[in-house]
């Protein structure tokens, strides 16, 4: 195993380097120019300001040779200094990456929560009319656009009947609150976002769920054990449930990359301050420094993810382990 993990840690790194490398060049290419926010809104900036500005930023040497600069800084975990206010990228990072782990962490529990009841009893009331409601469910789930599904939900719960706050992370007052108060005052803004990620997330793992579980409540040592006489519940709960989990410790494990990538629309929608939100913002602005740090850390999650998936598959099913 030790072997394995060595081989994939050594081949992502060419993978890493060459999605960097191609995000770069697109960004590089991109029409206006890094310093175009900075420079192209502002009348008041002369031309010579803009050559001292690219050349500040080494924007006037061959891309490749920025490149490999960037490389330079990033072996040393320096992202460098944004553009849009000159503060350290990676003071940046680590200001919204603790709020994007806690509403994607708390998203992550919540789907996990109602999906594996919902899958199990969805296959075990197969082709019932209580499987067919859920599965209307899971596909109104899987069809309804996201971001509509976050402004139907701010204009109901936060404008009609006012009970959540729309946006942002704590509220303006919320340091002269108790203890008590900020830490309900942080739920009340996390529970627009959770309610949304867990609806829009809750189809796909259900029916994986219900799918797992199908498969293994059909195999034969399922009929054995009913046939020796034990209660459905025990069954259904001991016996079938604990090896149809395995197919969602992979999908756990390829959940890790959404940290970032679900984030940019949940984030966005609700100025939540996390990690997600900062990328967006980075685009916008042709933040280059933000974005490129975003895309790496993007890009290592998604293979670490990967990793992480298959070692845990690895470890809950010994077939796989032995082979």
């Amino acid at each position: 195993m030790l072997t394995y993990v060595s081989k994939r840690l050594l081949a992502a790194i060419p993978i890493l380097l060459g999605i960097s490398f191609l995000t770069y060049m697109v960004m590089a290419l991109a029409p206006g120019g890094p310093t175009a926010f900075m420079s192209d809104l502002n009348p008041k900036v002369s031309p010579e300001v803009r050559e001292k500005m690219v050349k500040l930023y080494n924007l006037d040497k061959p891309i490749h040779v920025q490149y490999v600069k960037w490389v330079g800084r990033l072996v040393r975990f320096d992202f460098g200094n944004s553009f849009k206010d000159n503060q350290p990228v990676i003071k940046k990072i680590r200001e919204r990456l603790p709020k994007t782990v806690l509403l994607s962490g708390l998203s992550l529990l919540l789907v996990f929560f109602l999906a594996i009841p919902i899958g199990v009893l969805s296959a075990v009331k197969h082709n019932s009319w209580v499987d067919r409601i859920l599965t209307v469910f899971v596909f109104v789930g899987f069809s309804i656009p996201t971001y509509w599904v976050a402004l139907l939900f701010m204009i109901v719960f936060g404008i009609y009947l006012g009970w959540l706050p729309m946006t942002g992370f704590r509220s303006i007052l919320a340091d002269e609150m108790t203890w008590g108060g900020q830490l309900m005052d942080v739920a009340k803004h996390l529970a627009l976002p959770l309610l949304v990620t867990a609806l829009t997330g809750l189809a796909g793992l259900s029916r994986y769920m219900r799918n797992g579980m199908l498969d293994v409540i059909r195999q034969d040592y399922i009929r054995t054990a009913r046939a020796k006489g034990l209660p459905e519940h025990r069954v259904i709960l001991i016996h079938a449930l604990k090896n149809s989990l395995i197919p969602l410790v992979t999908i756990l494990g390829l959940s890790l990359p959404d940290l970032i990538s679900a984030g940019v629309i949940f984030e966005t929608v609700f100025s939540y301050p996390g990690l997600g939100r900062l990328a967006y913002e980075a685009v916008m602005a042709r933040d280059f420094p933000v974005i490129m740090a975003t895309v790496t850390i993007g890009a290592f999650l998604t293979l670490a993810g990967n990793l992480i998936a298959d070692i845990s598959y690895a470890y809950a099913d010994p077939r796989i382990r032995h082979r």
